[in-house]
């Protein structure tokens, strides 16, 4: 699990009781990842740090009391956003992620490009020049806004994907362009599932001592379970 925070806020501190009830509810063990943040961490240092604790997981996962088979990649926010990079980037000899879950990711650098970031310019609690002020200390660098390592909406081979599910937030600024990744991966021939919670403003999963936010929180957490849930067994012959 990476933690949102626009890459430059946010840790193991303020998710912890999303990641305490995620594993409650999935009914899965959740290794939360403290990457490190920008400005003094620009891009792509947290990618990198993301990806090498998926890699660390993968050659641990006895140790972790878990099959390497079966490890997802998930975040909320910017970290959806490196959840994507992760399994986009790691190479096709190597394990890769048996499912994504990317709760309202950001998926495009360019932030006000989107109709939801005009209709949502004000927030609720996230308003557009936030989020595009916190994209750019974490890339200041303006070429690498399209890198698609930062920008994963513009990646090729969107096929290496493993079955995602996107989840969004009706009232955030980054819908839509949430909602055009899973497009873009159905196009690609991923499996996907999309969920648009209408009612819901960026960063419910943090708000869960309010009860429509922990139910939908709840039910992202179910289709996690079901994501993570081993494939049925092979009968033998003979």
């Amino acid at each position: 699990f990476f933690h949102g925070g626009g890459f430059i806020l946010g840790s193991l501190v303020t998710h912890a009781n999303t990641c305490r009830f995620t594993a409650a509810q999935a009914g899965c063990k959740v290794l939360a990842v403290g990457y490190r943040k920008a400005p003094e961490h620009p891009f792509p240092t947290a990618v990198e740090d993301c990806t090498g604790a998926f890699r660390w997981a993968v050659a641990h996962a006895g140790e972790l009391g878990v099959d390497a088979s079966r490890i997802a990649v998930g975040g909320d926010s910017a970290g959806g956003n490196l959840a994507a990079g992760v399994a986009l980037g790691l190479s096709p000899d190597e394990p890769g992620p048996c499912f994504a879950w990317l709760i309202y990711p950001l998926v495009d650098a360019d932030v006000a490009a989107w109709p939801s970031a005009r209709l949502f310019a004000r927030g609720p609690l996230l308003s557009r020049a936030n989020a595009q002020d916190m994209v750019d200390h974490y890339a200041p660098d303006p070429r690498d806004r399209r890198d698609p390592r930062l920008s994963v909406l513009y990646a090729e081979g969107l096929d290496r994907m493993p079955p995602t599910y996107v989840a969004t937030a009706g009232m955030d600024p980054i819908r839509d362009q949430g909602e055009a990744f899973a497009g873009r991966l159905r196009d690609a021939g991923v499996t996907v599932e999309l969920e648009r919670f209408a009612n819901m403003p960026h960063g419910f999963d943090l708000l869960l001592i309010e009860p429509e936010a922990e139910r939908v929180t709840a039910a992202t957490c179910a289709v996690l379970a079901r994501g993570l849930a081993a494939p049925a067994a092979v009968p033998q012959a003979g």
